[in-house]
């Protein structure tokens, strides 16, 4: 069944954005799974597009987070059913993508007058396949904020979306509408208002990173770079002015948080713009801890010691590998020597330093792989994650893996249009590792890095409050108990020397 898109919507309506539950979705190959993550996070998309909506006069605007409750696609098509709402948009993430198909389903049987949005990564990227294979009404590929609101004006004047970039719909015979531009996107992100953060329950969210009261923002969007795992190269970077970016930050601290996690995919890619950004802030006097996520060729000392001087107290650098040829292969453009300035430099400046490799690149060896493990224990970062990597729909490395067979069939795909709950991912990169070595390489990596002596001591000093206590010691509990599961199991595992 379709929209009837005659049926004129008002402003006044009620539009509820939902953030879909991690309840049936993709089952994961890290470390740490249900329970263990560090920290549930706001939607800062859904919170960007319910704000701009807000700012449009679309005046009955809410969010609906089903991660806070752990929530079925039941549970969660029962509590938007109760509420009766004219819209409703989801957020998709490949992760999630059967929760959002399920949760439709149920939805469209009860609320059969509801125009059903879906948008995100997934959905622009296997955007056909999404929206024909769900009884959604309508996707969003590419930023949401204006092509949402453009969809939105269509529907209160009683017709349907028309020709609007990043905008696909079905029409009365089921058949989808093709945008003339397939990606809507956003190129001057000033016009957007800074995230009202009355629209979540901040006090529901939390992270391991820091005991202050805390939140999340964004500066700019896309990511100057190629790597082959990431689906990012699809947008050129845009970026708030430095002044916004202060602004946001001033409104923060008035309203009592006391710490932000600056979410850019490369926060310091443009460094006369980092430079203004602290300028800023510094200027206005503005006391607030934050961090950034950056690349290890991105930095000086200059802008470190700024960064420090306005507030900055963790930057998150990937790193990905030690070994220099699959740097190489991996396109991330960095080397071990800039990594290792980049360390040096950061801890000189006493910065709290996170570091992130992956292993399960093409044609990556188990020496290859341990080779990563020495250099992060060289690196010596505060903190580290080991992951394997997953060729995400979207990545050059997927695509890759096809055109070699490594992964015989565009899997992703399939999953999109028979998605399946608790989907176990069939094909990995496993021409010279298997799954099982990597699994175990990675659970080993976090155990020897984290158990050792000094690093321990580093932990303990480190904490602050009973809250730091209970927090660091469930995560060591847990971490250990994972080990020793694994170490008594190991039956399914490839024979060879690990790490």
């Amino acid at each position: 069944m379709c929209a009837d898109w005659s049926k004129k919507i008002h402003k006044q309506d009620r539009l509820v954005l939902v953030m879909p539950s991690y309840n049936q979705c993709i089952k994961s190959l890290f470390v740490f799974h249900e329970g263990q993550a560090i920290g549930s996070k706001p939607p800062l998309g859904l919170m960007s597009i319910a704000t701009y909506l807000k700012q449009e006069g679309y005046s009955s605007v809410e969010i609906f987070d089903a991660t806070l409750g752990h929530l079925t696609p039941e549970q969660t098509a029962a509590a938007l059913i109760e509420k009766k709402p004219a819209v409703i948009g989801f957020s998709v993430m490949t992760d999630v993508w059967y929760n959002v198909w399920k949760t439709i389903s149920l939805l469209k049987a009860a609320l059969p007058d509801t125009v059903i949005c879906i948008g995100g990564a997934h959905a622009s990227i296997y955007s056909e396949e999404s929206l024909q294979a769900s009884g959604a009404d309508m996707l969003i590929a590419g930023d949401g904020e204006v092509a949402f609101k453009q969809a939105l004006d269509a529907m209160t004047a009683g017709r349907p979306p028309g020709d609007l970039n990043g905008v696909f719909w079905k029409n009365p015979a089921g058949i989808i509408q093709i945008p003339p531009v397939r990606l809507a996107i956003v190129e001057n992100i000033d016009i957007l208002p800074a995230p009202d953060r009355r629209l979540i329950p901040h006090e529901a969210y939390d992270t391991l990173l820091s005991h202050l009261k805390s939140t999340t923002m964004i500066t700019s969007r896309g990511c100057p770079c190629n790597c082959v795992f990431c689906k990012l190269n699809v947008q050129k970077v845009v970026s708030r002015s430095p002044r916004l970016v202060a602004d946001e930050f001033e409104a923060i601290a008035r309203d009592g948080f006391k710490n932000v996690e600056v979410y850019d995919d490369t926060f310091t890619w443009h460094r006369k713009r980092v430079l203004e950004i602290c300028e800023e802030i510094i200027k206005r006097g503005i006391s607030i801890e934050w961090s950034v996520r950056s690349r290890v060729n991105k930095v000086d000392h200059e802008m470190l010691s700024a960064m420090k001087k306005a507030g900055c107290k963790r930057i998150h650098f990937g790193i990905e590998s030690g070994n220099e040829r699959i740097l190489r292969a991996s396109r991330k453009g960095i080397t071990k020597n800039q990594a290792r300035e980049a360390i040096k430099l950061a801890k000189q400046l006493d910065f709290e330093v996170l570091t992130y490799y992956m292993v399960g690149f093409l044609d990556e060896t188990l020496q290859d792989a341990n080779e990563t493990f020495e250099f992060a224990l060289e690196l010596d970062s505060h903190y580290v994650a080991f992951a394997i990597l997953i060729p995400y729909p979207g990545t050059a490395i997927y695509l890759d893996s096809l055109s070699r067979d490594i992964v015989p069939m565009d899997h992703w795909r399939d999953f999109t249009q028979n998605p399946t709950p608790d989907y176990h991912i069939p094909y990995l990169i496993e021409n010279l590792m298997t799954r099982q070595v990597m699994a175990e390489f990675v659970n080993k990596a976090h155990f020897r890095y984290y158990w050792r002596p000094r690093r321990l001591l580093q932990e303990i000093l480190s904490i602050r409050t009973i809250g730091d206590l209970s927090k660091r010691l469930s995560m060591g509990l847990k971490l250990l108990k994972h080990h020793v599961a694994r170490v008594s199991n190991k039956k399914d595992l490839e024979i060879g020397k690990i790490l």
